[in-house]
């Protein structure tokens, strides 16, 4: 008798995606790999996701209070028994051999979690293509090193890899179940696949290995709380006060370069933010974030930004 397969887990994070959940259920359904446990966790709609979701048989449904994009996976994740697990957003869609591949990997090269590169699809797609893994410049140095093409990494190139970029989105990723001991971290805000592989990687010292085969589909349509096309603002808040809990939290354990890594993302941020809000004619919260850019940013370049505050405050006001 031929070994049986392990069990992966597939939670799915639902909320109002009446529109696109089953699509994602049809997309893992429709796997080659067969030994699939499926967990849909509605996290609060108020749509029609769950008489969708119950059309599909073989999907275990959780209704929850809205508790966020961390909060809905570690939901999911605390009820997953797979020794693989992966996290498939309700808006996005697999295909068919995505779970097959990443099986055949994460047990031919030993590695503790993999992810496979993507189309972009939906009609927000234009920008959101550039984030393709064939088109980010970070990763061009990496070559396809194992016969079925993976490009496979040291657990130190994953490291600095994953403490500079985040690049392995949740739908694009299959984790040993073992290793996210740490799980989802529910401060976080829109980083928290980010913050749960660095808690992964200090934790376990985890390696990683990637394929830029295209092997599921992003849906962007102005939906996702972490595309923030339509709100800059809103976005670079997000980043500030998630790099700084991961600053945090994770202090004893980060390397001076890794912390000023981290500190100059935030200065990025509140330099973007403070130049939004002085367009905005909110000149006090202007200076606010320009202060904080200051700490990482040129004493001039702070000064440049700061003298055009007044000319911007006076053309909102008269706006």
């Amino acid at each position: 008798m031929s070994e049986m397969k392990p069990l992966v887990s597939v939670v799915v994070r639902c909320f109002n995606r009446g529109d696109t959940v089953g699509r994602a259920l049809e997309s893992i359904l429709n796997q080659t790999y067969s030994r699939l446990e499926i967990i849909l966790i509605d996290d609060g709609s108020t749509d029609n996701s769950r008489s969708v979701a119950e059309r599909f048989s073989g999907v275990d449904y959780y209704y929850q209070e809205n508790k966020g994009l961390a909060g809905a996976r570690e939901a999911g994740l605390c009820r997953a028994k797979g020794k693989y697990v992966s996290f498939l957003d309700a808006d996005d869609f697999w295909s068919a051999d995505f779970v097959t591949e990443s099986v055949a990997a994460l047990e031919q090269l030993d590695c503790d979690f993999v992810f496979s590169n993507w189309s972009t699809d939906g009609p927000g797609k234009s920008h959101q293509e550039q984030l393709e893994l064939d088109r980010v410049s970070y990763l061009a140095d990496f070559q396809s090193n194992t016969a079925a093409g993976w490009c496979l990494l040291s657990s130190g190139e994953t490291r600095a890899l994953f403490m500079r970029h985040q690049c392995g989105v949740p739908s694009a990723t299959m984790f040993r179940r073992e290793h996210l001991s740490l799980g989802w971290n529910l401060q976080a805000i829109s980083a928290d696949d980010w913050i749960m592989i660095i808690g992964l990687i200090l934790e376990h010292g985890g390696a990683c290995a990637f394929h830029r085969k295209k092997r599921w589909t992003r849906w962007i349509d102005g939906k996702n709380i972490c595309e923030g096309t339509s709100d800059m603002g809103r976005r670079a808040r997000n980043e500030i006060h998630d790099m700084q809990f991961i600053l945090t939290h994770f202090s004893a354990r980060l390397r001076q370069e890794e912390i000023k890594g981290f500190e100059l993302l935030i200065g990025q941020s509140a330099f973007d933010l403070a130049h939004i809000s002085s367009h905005e004619g909110k000149l006090l919260l202007a200076l606010k974030y320009y202060g904080i850019a200051a700490r990482t940013k040129s004493l001039v370049t702070i000064a440049m930004a700061v003298a055009k505050c007044p000319v911007l405050w006076l053309r909102s006001y008269f706006r």
